[in-house]
């Protein structure tokens, strides 16, 4: 599954982990959503 497709069919998540969400990951997905 690429990033593409999991953002698509999203669905809610209510646990989160601690761990910090890598820089070039949110890059991607903010371009993916403009």
């Amino acid at each position: 599954m690429d990033l593409y497709d999991a953002i698509k069919g999203r669905r809610s998540i209510r646990k989160f982990k601690q761990t910090p969400v890598a820089k070039d990951l949110l890059e991607k997905i903010f371009d993916i959503a403009l």
